[in-house]
């Protein structure tokens, strides 16, 4: 006989321990942020995703700080529902030259009972000088023009270079400076 079957010798009663609803909580997770940027360049993006339970509608404060200082804050965000998450998004352009360690939070909203996961963190490499870049191919492709275009136009770059080495001697290399 399945032992599924038999009836216990004793009567066996399941009592239910706990709360029936989910605890009220505000949690961030999964911070991106550029490994490396340029001092006094094109500003950082931080992006994290928010989770809610039971606040959906009600409003937090984001702040992004760099060590104590404070160098970002977002107001009068709206909370998500339930099971949902909300992209949220700060930007800093950094200006002190060095390894970092950048932190977003959301400030805790009453209620609240675990403010723990309010915050994550994220380290970032500062560097004063701008980067030099050396792009060689043997032909053109869609891949040079589009790489190409963006390296003479971007300003975290000091000096770029594009070189293709099928090109007749008459046609007219790119980059911002010339290799001689």
């Amino acid at each position: 006989k399945a032992l599924a079957d038999q009836k216990p010798p004793v009567p066996v009663y399941a009592i239910g321990i706990g709360e029936s609803a989910a605890p009220r909580d505000i949690a961030l997770g999964n911070l991106t942020a550029p490994a490396m940027a340029v001092k006094g360049g094109d500003a950082i993006a931080f992006r994290a995703r928010l989770t809610a339970t039971g606040f959906e509608g009600q409003r937090a404060v984001i702040v992004l700080s760099r060590g104590d200082v404070e160098v970002a804050r977002q107001s009068d965000v709206v909370l998500p529902k339930d099971g949902e998450d909300l992209s949220v998004s700060l930007s800093h352009k950094p200006d002190l030259e060095g390894t970092h360690s950048y932190r977003m939070t959301v400030l805790p909203v009453e209620g609240e009972l675990n403010a723990d996961n309010n915050a994550v963190v994220q380290t970032v490499k500062v560097v004063s000088e701008k980067m030099r870049v050396c792009y060689l191919d043997e032909r053109p492709r869609w891949e040079y023009r589009k790489l190409a275009n963006f390296l003479k136009r971007n300003d975290t770059l000091y000096a770029s270079t594009c070189l293709l080495f099928s090109a007749s001697n008459d046609f007219k290399q790119e980059g911002t400076h010339k290799i001689s």
